[in-house]
């Protein structure tokens, strides 16, 4: 594909010009003006510069993906690549790195074409006619509140995460790693988890000492064609990637990058549901957490959330799914999406007592819901990313309540493949969205309209000897919960 003599003076590989002309009447679905046209024929490189000019104007934001690949096409390094014939494979690499890649990540939703004016204009009809596709969507909780101090001065998670760590420390840590934080969790056997968000940041010393520990497994970025620019820019997924370990010591994580921002376009939602797809089919996980609170539902993102809950689906096997309930906003929004969407588990937040947030979403119109909730509302931050103007601030929103309720269900399945031989049978009722809401409403506690999830208030219980419809256990017995928990994905 090199360039021959008489294209000297052309400042890009000339079958990649033909390439970019391609794609761009491909976009357009008709042929180039034209004055283009006919400039080919006389002058290449005045075609390609006037080519270049042409598309700059014409592509829009949300073309992003495609019209890389157009100027990646158009660039002279594409032509210095072409002219190594030592390493003839950077040319290969340049077209798959430049080109391909692009336009894969542009495929998931290739946009309409645009509409044309009675003047025959792509730029007045545009003008006359704004594109839905570019409509930025907010994906997180609108009104997360990061502060710093408590709302309340009798807010203390403290006694929260005292009563987790007891919990963990004396009920799910294995006897290899309980108590150490550098042990390898890469070996097989454990509960895996995906979080959806935004990324981790490798300066944080609690991510980057997970990542050392093999506690973070894998990362991978969904919302470009560099699948290894995982990098948090907005700190979202940080807090979301180090809440679940903190409640969860035994779990593996895998992180999913799907925004750069709070905001996405519309057009871009496909990536998520590229990564739930991946969470599924390649990562093979357990859990997925979302703390994405969207308004409205998006039909890529259902249909890969409907291949992932259902028990039938190829390497589906019914996952376990978590979405913030809400996005803040109290008795003013109704409840997000997918957190309303039938087979996903939502959570709602609570403070360190059980009390529900006022920021909650309103209830459902099925008085028979249950209503999760766990904590989520002024939770103590170390501010690392800003030394100097507060030693910690305090963060809330179900956006936190959910990692923690996520994690709170990946001890549970941990527990129960230490320490219960099930059938395969009974096992798959444990791993699934009725087995994990069973064992929830066993381990909350009613506050208000929510089950505040609390699991140290399960064991205790069962260490007491008691529960109803059982009566074959004696108090101070370790197996009770054993007992217990078989019993409760056995009912109905």
């Amino acid at each position: 594909m090199a360039g021959d003599d008489s294209d000297n003076e052309l400042r890009c590989e000339p079958q990649l010009l033909d390439f970019a002309q391609l794609l761009i009447e491909i976009h357009r679905w008709e042929s180039l003006p034209h004055n283009l046209e006919s400039l080919r024929q006389t002058d290449k490189e005045k075609f390609r510069s006037s080519l270049s000019a042409f598309a700059k104007d014409y592509f829009r934001p949300c073309d992003k993906y495609f019209a890389d690949a157009v100027n990646a096409c158009l660039d002279s390094a594409g032509l210095d690549e072409s002219r190594d014939h030592c390493n003839p494979g950077k040319f290969q690499a340049y077209i798959f790195q430049k080109i391909v890649l692009p336009l894969d990540a542009y495929h998931g939703h290739p946009d309409p074409p645009r509409p044309i004016s009675s003047s025959g204009s792509t730029r007045a009809a545009e003008d006359a006619a704004p594109d839905a596709n570019c409509q930025l969507v907010s994906i997180y909780d609108e009104d997360e509140d990061v502060h710093d101090k408590p709302r309340s001065e009798s807010s203390r998670d403290a006694e929260f995460w005292k009563e987790m760590n007891k919990y963990t420390e004396k009920h799910i840590c294995r006897p290899e790693s309980a108590g150490d934080a550098t042990t390898s969790k890469s070996e097989t056997g454990r509960i895996r988890v995906a979080v959806i968000d935004s990324g981790v940041r490798k300066d944080d010393t609690r991510i980057d000492g997970y990542l050392e520990a093999k506690r973070i497994v894998d990362c991978r970025n969904f919302a470009s064609h560099n699948h290894k620019d995982w990098l948090d820019e907005i700190g979202h997924g940080t807090m979301v990637a180090d809440l679940l370990l903190r409640v969860a010591p035994e779990a593996e994580l895998y992180i999913a990058k799907v925004s750069n921002a709070r905001w996405i376009p519309k057009r871009e939602l496909f990536h998520i549901a590229n990564a739930i797809n991946y969470a599924v089919q390649d990562w093979r996980v357990d859990i997925i957490t979302m703390s994405l609170a969207l308004a409205d539902e998006d039909d890529s993102i259902d249909q890969a959330l409907h291949h992932a809950l259902d028990p039938e689906c190829k390497d589906a096997s019914g996952k376990i799914i978590f979405a913030a309930a809400g996005h803040n906003r109290g008795g003013n929004r109704p409840k997000a999406w997918p957190a309303r969407k039938p087979g996903i588990i939502a959570i709602h937040a609570t403070d360190w007592l059980g009390s529900p947030a006022n920021f909650n979403p309103p209830l459902g119109r099925n008085p028979n819901d249950m209503i999760f909730a766990t904590l989520g509302r002024d939770i103590k931050w170390p501010c690392d990313d800003k030394p100097g103007e507060w030693e910690h601030r305090y963060i809330s929103g179900t956006s936190f309540a959910t990692p923690i309720a996520a994690g709170i269900a990946a001890n549970v399945l941990e527990f129960a493949k230490q320490k219960l031989c099930m059938p395969k049978r009974r096992r798959d009722r444990f791993f699934s969205h009725d087995g994990v809401k069973k064992i929830f409403a066993a381990m909350s506690a009613q506050t208000g309209y929510c089950h505040y999830v609390q699991p140290w208030s399960l064991w205790d219980i069962a260490l007491k000897g008691k529960w109803e419809g059982l009566k074959d256990m004696d108090q101070g017995d370790p197996k009770n919960i054993c007992k217990i928990l078989e019993f409760i994905i056995g009912m109905g």
